[in-house]
């Protein structure tokens, strides 16, 4: 039996930890957070439940995680969805659900309308300017 694979869209909420095992692999950890948005009546957005999910990945990729993600940047997220147990300092079980990442994908936002750059008209590069330089 394989462990279930995930998908998912989401901020990262925190900036990513990079740590080393003891034999010297790469392994980094981090947080998502993702929302359901939902559209309103009025024909706006509006966020619905989040859910947290804590990432890990490791060697290469670990690495490049730690220089190219930072909290805020919105990720692709595939990999396996695993379930850790353990047990506090008070002796109570603890349970989390945690995905092994494969895949991690900046997402790269569009310009909303609002924040466009008013486009210069495209110059032809053979016209000669009304006013010469001299």
């Amino acid at each position: 039996m394989s462990l279930p694979q995930i998908a998912l869209t989401g901020n990262v909420v925190d900036d990513p930890e990079l740590r080393f095992t003891g034999t010297g692999k790469a392994v980094v950890s981090f947080r998502v957070a993702c929302n359901e948005r939902k559209k309103t009546d009025a024909g706006g957005w509006t966020d619905g439940d989040s859910l947290f999910l804590g990432v890990t990945a490791w060697e290469q990729q670990a690495e490049a995680i730690a220089e190219q993600v930072a909290k805020g940047s919105k990720v692709t997220v595939v990999g396996k969805l695993r379930q850790r147990q353990w047990e506090d300092k008070d002796g109570n079980k603890r349970s989390t659900f945690e995905v092994q990442a494969f895949d991690v994908a900046l997402v790269v936002r569009p310009p909303k309308a609002d924040r466009e750059k008013p486009q210069q008209p495209a110059q032809d590069p053979w016209s000669t300017p009304a006013d010469p330089p001299w």
